[in-house]
């Protein structure tokens, strides 16, 4: 069925994961694309040109960071491919579209929080699928929309590193998590509420592609110290796992993982701040939040 001509209709890609999933809680009647974005593409072009909606909100993404090194074609068909045949379609039929980037475009060797005018730089084929993507928005004429650059996505749908410490507590009598990466955990709810804010702000209905950096407000920390965060607001809940201080520092080079990850993180949100007026809260509230929720579920 099309959409109905409304300043406000939305196609949604990636109902299922962490950001599509929000989006949907927020805006139950957009119409939800289930294609398989890795495979024929003209299925997803001809679905968006008959029911033409005012906005695309591509929350669709392959995220496996490390197996993406290996599953080349697969993470170029998701984060490239879809996302070219997703702008070509914006362009026809004149949509705003909202995508999803990551920190990753850039290498972490800038001591500063990274801008969104700055060089970028992907230090693995994850954020490599991503920059393109950024490129393809960019360079498509005549469409405007926006792309949330992010960082380390956490929410209450999906896996994440929030989820993934709890469990391996429960599972393992100490924990060495990597020090050397630092960064902002992102609230998913803030990037869907930022997603809808873009999708019927009027600031981008006259403009081209822009990319805005977002992720949650607070200090930059690393994996261990949110870690030993996780584990000792778990306890405020009773939890049955180890305490934060059987957590300890490794380096990156001694964890050892297929892709390399950048040491800085840390993306700066004024650009944000100055244009949008969902506010960002700290990630601290972020993890608090999840905690509680899986703790009324599962302790």
């Amino acid at each position: 069925m099309k959409l109905n001509n409304t300043s406000d209709s939305i196609v949604l890609t990636g109902y299922t994961g962490q950001i599509g999933s929000e989006v949907f809680k927020l805006k139950p009647d957009a119409l939800l694309s289930n294609h398989r974005l890795e495979k024929d593409l003209s299925n997803l072009q001809n679905f968006l040109l008959q029911n033409q909606p005012n906005v695309i909100i591509n929350a669709a993404a392959y995220t496996r960071v490390d197996q993406a090194e290996k599953d080349r074609p697969m993470a170029h068909a998701i984060n490239v491919a879809a996302v070219e045949t997703m702008a070509s379609v914006s362009q026809k039929i004149s949509s705003r579209l909202v995508h999803f980037s990551t920190d990753y475009v850039f290498d972490g060797l800038k001591r500063e929080p990274y801008l969104e005018t700055d060089i970028c730089n992907p230090c693995n084929y994850y954020g490599t699928t991503k920059r393109l993507s950024e490129s393809l928005c960019l360079s498509q004429p005549n469409i405007s929309g926006v792309v949330f650059r992010t960082s380390w996505v956490m929410g209450a749908y999906g896996n994440n590193f929030v989820k993934t410490i709890l469990r391996l507590g429960m599972q393992m009598p100490t924990l060495k998590i990597v020090d050397d990466q630092v960064g902002r955990p992102t609230c998913s709810k803030l990037l869907a509420q930022a997603a809808i804010e873009a999708a019927s702000k009027n600031y981008f209905s006259n403009r081209s592609f822009q990319i805005v950096h977002l992720t949650d407000d607070g200090e930059p920390v690393s994996w261990f110290h949110m870690a030993k965060y996780i584990l000792n607001r778990a306890r405020d809940w009773n939890y049955s796992g180890i305490e934060g201080n059987k957590v300890s520092p490794i380096s990156s080079a001694e964890y050892g993982q297929a892709a390399r990850r950048p040491k800085n993180s840390v993306l700066s949100c004024g650009v944000f701040d100055s244009l949008f007026d969902t506010k960002r809260t700290h990630w601290q509230h972020t993890i608090d939040t999840i905690i509680e929720e899986i703790a009324k579920d599962e302790w």
